[in-house]
This record gives structure tokens, C-alpha cells and sequence, in this order.
């Protein structure tokens, strides 16, 4: 063979851009850098960017096991996180040892605890992907802004949320949402979500969207809110997706006020299976007019396999599902026991509130709903 012939396509065969990587490893047992171990993760993630941009393509940090319990920040910088070339970077933090699944409050001891708040919010933007794994979140109210944007694909896996605020109030002029906007595909799989209703995840312009396995605790001191826990919606003109499986809802020992679980509002196929609520007492006084699971201006919805158990409720307007404006709804496979209703000679509260109330520009689209078994 020609051997000129022979290194040609030796040389098309070598792709036209090499991916340059950083692996980083935080080491709590440190004092002082020490090659690419640093001891603490502000200083890990100050370490992979040049100003705010991330220098390589490929952005590894992984928090060694002498990191459980103690407390990582982001670092406070001036402008976003962001990716050169205009989204062509990863990014991922992980936890050496993340657990393979999340489904126990008291995992979340076992875990690196991640603050944001204290001024080092999580502010990203124009990346390919970021990847948070194996982590105790600590979101506080703050003045500066917690946000993820422009990303074609974010995942949190084997995580802890810790979404309350220690004095039940936010002070003036403090962010009561995380935004993620403008993401092609987002998912949250295997977490524990602790929410008082003081602030939300509100994601916006999200092509696709997964929670599964994720187990929201409804605490004690939760406050009579309108913020759901995962607040979706779009514009009209972006066709989004929402995926819901695997999610349980339990409380708190207490009289609790019915919590905002998850709320959409423009999301054209919704898919909710095997939900879970049990053992709570939703009598609190409640003023907003709560539900665990709010569908407005969807095209086609499904809700299969629920379960309902131990549940007190209906002293306050209140209902368990609500559907708006949606032109297509299937549900079934209720299986309901235990039910403590409290309606007060009335029948403002309910198990599914089915209404038109929330407006569309079609007029034209007649709604249809399914009960079946």
C-alpha cells in the first residue's frame, strides 16, 4: 500500500477538535492545593475557569468522602458560570461515594452538603450538560439569584433539597426562586425534597422534564403559600413535555397546610404514575386554595396508578389534583383508603377539581376527560 496513501487516512481519521478535560477532586482534609486537589469546591470550581468561563470541555469535580457534613459553596463571582463556544462544555460535581438511590431523610447526613445562599448562589449559563450527583442542597433565600439557563441537558441524581427557611420568612428584597430556563432536557431522579412553601423551583422553556423517584417531605412549619415545589411552564410556542413517576408525598407528624407540589401551565403532554400520598393532615388553614397537583393549559394529561392513604383533609378549599383547560385527561387506577374528610357542611374541597377556568386561545378544542379503573 501507498504509504502516503496509508497516513492520509490515518490523519482524516483523527477528529478535527480534541476535547480538552479537567478532573478536580475537593479534599476536606486539606489546607492548600495539592495538584489538582483543592480543599474546598469554591476553590475547585475557581480553579477550571478563566474570569467566569470554564477553560476545558470536559469539567470533572468530585468530592471525596472526608467532605460528608461539611459545608461547599459555589464561589462569588461577578458574571454567570459559563461555557466557551457557546455551550459546548460539561460540567459535573459529583460525590465519590453517591449512593444508588435516595429514598431516606437520613441519607442526607451521609452526604457533602452543598449552601446556596450567603451570596454564592448556583449561576450557570451555556453549557451541553451539568451534572449534580450525590449531594445535601441547601437552598436559602438571597439576594442573589439562583438560575440555570441555556443548557441542553441538567440532571440531579441521589440528591437532598432542603428548600426551608430556618425563620419562616424571607427578608426584603430576597429570591424566593431557583430558575432553570431554556432547558432541552431536564431531570431530577432519586431525591428527598424538603419544602415549607417559602420558595420554589420554578422552570420555565423546558423542552423535556423528568422527576422520578423523588420524595417530597411536607414539614411542620410550612406556611400557607402559592409556591409549588416544581412550578412548570412555557411559552405556547414551545412544545414541553413533563414526566412524573415514582413520587411520594409524605408529612411531617402535625397538622400541616396542604403543600403546592407541582404546578404547569402551558405544558402540552403531561405523564404522572404511581404517586404516592399517605399519612398526612392537611386541616391547617389554608387561604390559597391548594392542591398537591395543579394541570392548567395542557393537551393531553395522565394520571394512572395513585395511591391515597392516611389522609386528613377539606377544612380549608383544597383539593388533591386540579385540571384546567385541558383537552384530554385520562385518569384511573385510584386506589383511595383511610380518607378523613372535614368538608364543614360544604363541598369547596375535593379529591380532582375539573374546571375551564384557566383561559387558551383555542376556543375551538372541546375538553374530554377519562375515569376508569
Amino acid at each position: 500500500m501507498n504509504h502516503s496513501f496509508l497516513i492520509c487516512i490515518l490523519l482524516l481519521s483523527v477528529p478535527s477538535r480534541l476535547v480538552a478535560s479537567k478532573d478536580i477532586t475537593v479534599d476536606a482534609d486539606l489546607t492548600e492545593k495539592i495538584g489538582n486537589s483543592y480543599p474546598s469546591l469554591d476553590q475547585a470550581i475557581s480553579a477550571i475557569l478563566s474570569g467566569s468561563t470554564l477553560i476545558d470541555d470536559e469539567n470533572i469535580i468530585t468530592l471525596k468522602a472526608n467532605c460528608i457534613g461539611k459545608h461547599q459553596y459555589f464561589p462569588i463571582l461577578s458574571q454567570n458560570i459559563n461555557g466557551k463556544n457557546s455551550g459546548s462544555c460539561r460540567l459535573i460535581i459529583k460525590f465519590e461515594n453517591t449512593p444508588s438511590s435516595i429514598n431516606n431523610a437520613d441519607q442526607c447526613r451521609l452526604l457533602p452538603i452543598l449552601e446556596l445562599g450567603n451570596g454564592a448562589c448556583m449561576a450557570i449559563d451555556n453549557l451541553s450538560s451539568l451534572t449534580i450527583s450525590g449531594l445535601n442542597i441547601k437552598y436559602s433565600g438571597d439576594k442573589c439569584k439562583n438560575t440555570v439557563t441555556n443548557i441542553e441537558t441538567v440532571t440531579f441524581t441521589n440528591f437532598c433539597l432542603n428548600n426551608s427557611e430556618p425563620s419562616r420568612l424571607m427578608a426584603n428584597g430576597e429570591l424566593s426562586s431557583f430558575e432553570l430556563n431554556s432547558i432541552a432536557s431536564l431531570s431530577m431522579k432519586s431525591g428527598i425534597y424538603f419544602s415549607d412553601s417559602i420558595k420554589q423551583i420554578m422552570i420555565t422553556q423546558t423542552r423535556e422534564a423528568a422527576l422520578e423517584n423523588i420524595t417530597l417531605v411536607a414539614m411542620e412549619k410550612a406556611i400557607d403559600s402559592d409556591k409549588s415545589a416544581f412550578a412548570f411552564s412555557t411559552d405556547e410556542s414551545i412544545h414541553a413535555n413533563l414526566s412524573v413517576n415514582n413520587f411520594r408525598v409524605i408529612c411531617e407528624p402535625a397538622t400541616l397546610v396542604m403543600p403546592n407540589v407541582v404546578s404547569t401551565s402551558n405544558v402540552d403532554l403531561i405523564s404522572i404514575s404511581n404517586l404516592n400520598i399517605s399519612n398526612c393532615d392537611f386541616n391547617s388553614v389554608a387561604t390559597k386554595n391548594p392542591a398537591i397537583i395543579s394541570v392548567g393549559r395542557a393537551s393531553t394529561l395522565t394520571i394512572q396508578k395513585v395511591i391515597i392513604d392516611n389522609l386528613t383533609f377539606g377544612a380549608y378549599q383544597q383539593s388533591i389534583f386540579v385540571v384546567s383547560s385541558v383537552i384530554n385527561a385520562t385518569l384511573r387506577d385510584f386506589q383511595i383508603s383511610n380518607l378523613h374528610t372535614d368538608f364543614g357542611g360544604q363541598s369547596y374541597s375535593q379529591i380532582v377539581d375539573l374546571n375551564d377556568k384557566t383561559s387558551t386561545n383555542d376556543s375551538l378544542h372541546k375538553n374530554s376527560i377519562i375515569f376508569s379503573q
